[in-house]
């Protein structure tokens, strides 16, 4: 249903994108020419994302991840189609293009390039920042109480979306950053695979995330995307060396606790009350939640930390205004009362591998305990 939904999404601007583009810049001799190529254009991400689910679409994956870039080239040639019909509407009143300017051939020649040549920068930009492992660096003070330790450097990275495009030299710089980050303690907050996987890449990452290392363990939570598909999510979280928290916590080296929830969509899920219900207030607490809800909840709660992720922060500009609204907060840091609150936009994405908004990142978390 959820693809359906973005497919609405996507034919609609491409019916806006095809009436404008064939009446502004495309000569009648040119518009049956133009029509074939556009239907095919426009075609190319639906039926590539119907492929990849598709055991015979995954024999031709190579060619198929072309076009996965369909869509964000048309969310930008749409933003710029739309701009140029508002300049056009304050036009007719402040008359900045002079009469005919719009029939002539050097327009229609120019601003067939623009189209092109516009979004296509932008994808490539997105599809660099994707590709680009950042980290992002907090200092944070919590209260110590009866914890034994000074410090702790934590590594958070969420939404990994293990799948058939996952690529290997990615994985392998990721596990090199670790390497260099030298955490206490690494944590991941969710949707680390997807439910259509290619079981054999599945498994060499599987043995890269084995290098691993962090003295007080790994642990995570589950997100949406492990709930897809028929594959089992714990054997790779328990082969990867991963110890899933799911509405559990425990308490590590007698100085403080890891808890993990269960996303939000489990009915079953725990309040934070339940799950904190039975820790000691003499050590500070850690939340790991897919999710950045119930914010509001946890900052009236014992916890010191949440950690979530699954917002991508929208992962294509302007789709950030969509998740700024829904969440309280979708990408960064913020304090509400003594509760600090962590949301990372992701290692990686779903759906078309390009970034355009937030970073592929690996937060690193070092807290001093007073």
């Amino acid at each position: 249903m959820f693809f359906y939904y973005i497919l609405s999404a996507y034919l609609i601007p491409s019916l806006y994108i095809y009436f404008r583009v064939n009446y502004l810049l495309i000569p009648k001799g040119r518009k049956w020419l133009f029509t074939l190529v556009y239907l095919i254009w426009v075609a190319a991400f639906p039926v590539i994302e119907l492929l990849l689910h598709d055991e015979a679409g995954k024999l031709i994956i190579p060619v198929l991840k072309l076009g996965l870039y369909t869509m964000p080239f048309m969310l930008y040639l749409f933003i710029l189609i739309l701009a140029f019909d508002l300049f056009l509407l304050f036009n007719l009143i402040f008359k900045w293009l002079p009469p005919g300017f719009l029939r002539s051939i050097i327009f229609r020649k120019y601003g067939l390039i623009c189209c092109l040549l516009l979004p296509s920068l932008v994808v490539i930009f997105g599809i660099l920042s994707f590709n680009y492992i950042q980290i992002s660096t907090y200092n944070i003070e919590i209260e110590k109480r009866s914890s034994r330790m000074r410090d702790l450097k934590i590594a958070f990275v969420s939404d990994f979306h293990i799948g058939d495009l996952t690529s290997i030299s990615f994985v392998e710089r990721f596990i090199d950053k670790m390497k260099d980050i030298q955490p206490d303690i690494i944590l991941f907050g969710g949707d680390m695979l997807e439910g259509d996987r290619d079981e054999i890449r599945t498994s060499k990452i599987q043995i890269l995330f084995r290098q691993l290392d962090a003295s007080y363990g790994i642990y995570g939570v589950f997100g949406n995307h492990e709930h897809h598909g028929s594959a089992s999510s714990n054997t790779f979280y328990d082969l990867a060396g991963i110890k899933v928290l799911q509405d559990d916590f425990i308490l590590i080296d007698s100085s403080f606790y890891i808890a993990g929830r269960k996303d939000s969509r489990n009915r079953t899920r725990l309040t934070v009350k339940d799950l904190t219900e039975n820790m000691s207030e003499n050590y500070p607490i850690l939340l790991i939640d897919h999710r950045p809800t119930d914010i509001h909840a946890v900052s009236q709660s014992p916890v010191d930390i949440q950690l979530a992720g699954h917002t991508h922060h929208g992962q294509l500009l302007p789709f950030n205004l969509i998740t700024r609204h829904i969440y309280d907060l979708s990408w960064g840091y913020r304090k509400i009362a003594d509760t600090h609150f962590f949301v990372t936009s992701g290692i990686q994405l779903w759906g078309p591998p390009v970034r355009t908004i937030g970073k592929s990142e690996i937060m690193v978390i070092q807290i001093n305990f007073n």
